[in-house]
């Protein structure tokens, strides 16, 4: 029997892991490392192919001189690249996410857009143009998301952002309501109270009238009201 006490407890699965354990498996970092490298490499080479498309579109389109046609891909795509550290700084915080994803939706759709009008004519071209902006944007997703939760953050899904632009409100916390406090008794019950008390002990009516400033027809109905006292 000692010797079955001495054996370790067998792990539970069924509670989540949580993140302190996931950051000393030595299996579960090594994976993490290399998703995290592979999806950086994924969102390097998708923000290449958008940056070389907007770069060629801003410059063809006469909108900007073409030295310096090369800063639009930089603001487009970059605007998705920041709104995206800046969801996970609200997330790691504990701020809400809503809005700084909402800057990344529709950034995203604006690189998408301006993809899509570089392409030449035709359902393919365009659907080829429109991939490396939709990419860039699913890649910095499934990295914040695995940043963001092993940090014990909450990343908001553009799922759960759909629901804001239905005009539903972000509820708000709930704040704990004071307890009301019992109302005192007023003087006057105060005054009852004490001549029950005497009248229980036996002191004349007349005295307890005056003791406690009630009249005797008052103190006489205390009386009556209590069989025994009176």
């Amino acid at each position: 029997m000692a010797f079955k006490d001495a054996l370790p407890e067998p792990p539970q699965h069924d509670s989540p892991v949580s993140p302190e354990i996931l950051r000393t498996n030595q299996s579960v970092r090594i994976i993490s490392g290399l998703t995290v490298t592979l999806v950086t490499l994924l969102a390097l080479a998708s923000f290449t192919l958008s940056f070389e498309a907007l770069w060629h579109f801003a410059a063809e389109s006469g909108a900007l001189a073409r030295e310096r046609a090369w800063l639009f891909p930089v603001v487009v795509d970059g605007s998705i690249i920041v709104f995206s550290i800046s969801t996970l700084r609200c997330s790691i915080v504990g701020y809400d996410t809503r809005w700084s994803m909402s800057l990344v939706v529709i950034s995203t759709a604006a690189s998408v857009i301006f993809n899509m009008a570089h392409a030449p004519g035709g359902f393919m071209p365009a659907l080829v143009g429109a991939t490396p902006p939709v990419l860039l944007f699913l890649s910095f997703e499934s990295l914040l998301r695995q940043i963001s939760g092993s940090l014990g953050g909450k990343h908001f899904s553009l799922s759960e952002l759909l629901p804001l632009h239905k005009g539903k409100a972000v509820p708000k916390p709930v704040r704990p309501q004071a307890t009301p406090k019992k109302p005192e008794g007023s003087p006057e019950d105060t005054r009852r109270e004490k001549a029950r008390q005497l009248l229980a002990l036996g002191t004349p009516k007349r005295q307890i009238a005056r003791e406690v400033g009630l009249g005797i027809a008052t103190i006489r109905r205390l009386a009556a009201n209590a069989p025994s006292l009176a």
